[in-house]
């Protein structure tokens, strides 16, 4: 019963919000405000060396542990295994926010990049926060619309919600919630909207020759980005980061479209907590739900 309110709370704030965009669009404005920016000053390589380091650093983590994130069914897990499982969860989440750290710290070194290039505005904390409730409740629908259809033919295998719902223990769904709540949302919109896109973006602006789009420069003109701006940027990094889910069954599909959303965000702010406030905020309802359950 109590499920059913929340549904049709979240359905009735979701038409509510839509509504208000649709009727932005009819009067010609975009769903959310463009704000210009000049060009990130990153090149591909430092997206290339964070994405790389992620990859090592991950995999040396797993060996040196010996296990990964596993499941079976049939075969909860002793205190043992429950143990070693939560050490993997922590591992894993500290290892990408150490690839986040050194990346940023990388990248202001280099470029003395200030915190508007990186994605990030202490002044607009609050709006940020506002807009990304207000994202969540206008994509939250569709995608898990779109998860409901697609699990009807085929089986969904995240390996964290395979964890907890077999072996609900407190140690362990405290770690899945912090990893998935707080941790995978700031690592990966950092890694796929801001320097991902954020390159993107600068590629398609075309005024860059290929070595600065290679190597990086530190461009302090005043140039921006024009409201017309390139969309192809949105769906690059878009279908980079769901394809990397391509393991999880048809998770890929509404998480691609999830991403378009918050690669929208991105392109209209060039700020992330709005995109990680809508990530952060789907996560943690799908645990809800899978809690309750």
């Amino acid at each position: 019963m109590h499920e059913l309110v929340l549904v049709a709370l979240l359905l009735g704030l979701s038409a509510a919000v839509w509504l208000v965009l649709l009727a932005r669009r009819r009067a010609g404005q975009a769903f959310v405000p463009y704000e210009a920016r000049r060009p990130v000053p990153w090149g591909l390589l430092d997206v290339f060396l964070a994405l790389t380091l992620l990859v090592f650093l991950t995999s040396v983590a797993l060996a040196t542990l010996g296990d990964d994130i596993t499941c079976r069914p049939d075969e909860p897990l002793d205190p043992d295994a429950v143990s070693r499982q939560l050490t993997v969860i922590l591992a894993q989440a500290l290892v990408s926010l150490v690839v986040v750290v050194v990346s940023v710290g990388t990248i202001w070194l280099r470029y003395r990049a200030t915190g508007a290039d990186l994605g990030w505005s202490a002044a607009k904390v609050r709006s940020d926060i506002w807009l990304g409730v207000i994202a969540f409740l206008a994509l939250a629908p569709p995608v898990y619309a779109i998860q409901m259809c697609l699990v009807q033919w085929f089986e969904s295998k995240h390996p964290l919600i395979e964890l907890i719902r077999y072996n609900p223990q407190p140690p362990l769904i405290a770690a899945v919630i912090v990893s998935a709540v707080a941790v995978a949302p700031l690592v990966e919109e950092y890694l796929f909207r801001g320097l991902l896109q954020g390159w993107l973006e600068r590629l398609a602006d075309g005024h860059d020759d290929p070595l600065v789009l290679i190597l990086g420069r530190a461009d302090q003109a005043p140039s921006v980005a024009a409201p017309g701006a390139a969309r192809w940027p949105v769906a690059v990094s878009a279908f980079t980061f769901a394809i990397l889910h391509v393991t999880h069954g048809p998770d890929w599909i509404p998480l691609f479209v999830l991403a378009l959303g918050l690669g929208y965000l991105y392109r209209q702010t060039h700020r992330l907590l709005p995109a990680i406030v809508v990530h952060g905020l789907l996560n943690a309802c799908s645990l809800l739900v899978l809690l309750v359950s």
